[in-house]
């Protein structure tokens, strides 16, 4: 595609809002632990875009990060 700009180490875009399924092919869990998190108020901030459930790319990598920082100060 045109002008899509891809992440070299994932293979998923940086350049729009991310499906479910990416986010959970990113993290590598089941997309039911994404939506049971959602309930929960855990994980990676996600947003409705209509009726789709969206996350950007930097709110994911910024919720990993801070998962690895608080196991670091653990």
């Amino acid at each position: 595609m045109k002008g899509l700009i891809v992440s070299t180490k994932t293979g998923l875009p940086n350049d729009r809002l991310w499906t479910i399924d990416e986010v959970s092919y990113y993290l590598g869990i089941p997309k039911q632990t994404l939506h049971q998190w959602r309930t929960l108020d855990r994980g990676p901030a996600g947003r409705r875009v209509g009726r789709y459930l969206r996350y950007r790319p930097e709110d994911v990598r910024a919720w990993v990060a801070a998962l690895a920082a608080e196991l670091v100060g653990a």
